[in-house]
């Protein structure tokens, strides 16, 4: 599952899919990825989405197919993404 993640980004993956890919309740499975991880799902996720984000950038993609690429249905929801994860990953990082 995590691997599935990684390659994905999440992109197009509600709790209840991946609780299900993982044969647990959506709760149960919360628990657990915490757990095995160390990680919330969500925090996962946006872990997954800026390494690929990364990825893209450095192969020169544009913002536009970047955001297509993770599944953003538009641009701006992908560079707002970006700010609030980005001060997200900020803080964790101060901590």
């Amino acid at each position: 599952l995590m691997e599935h993640l990684t390659e994905t980004g999440g992109r197009d993956e509600s709790l209840t899919s991946l609780a299900r890919m993982a044969g647990y309740s959506p709760y149960h499975f919360l628990r657990l990825f915490k757990r095995v991880t160390g990680y919330t799902v969500h925090a996962y996720i946006d872990l997954c989405r800026w390494q690929r984000v990364e990825e893209l950038r450095a192969r020169s993609w544009s913002e536009k197919a970047i955001a297509a690429e993770l599944g953003f249905s538009t641009p701006q929801s992908f560079c707002r993404w970006c700010r609030q994860a980005g001060a997200r990953k900020e803080r964790r990082a101060g901590d």
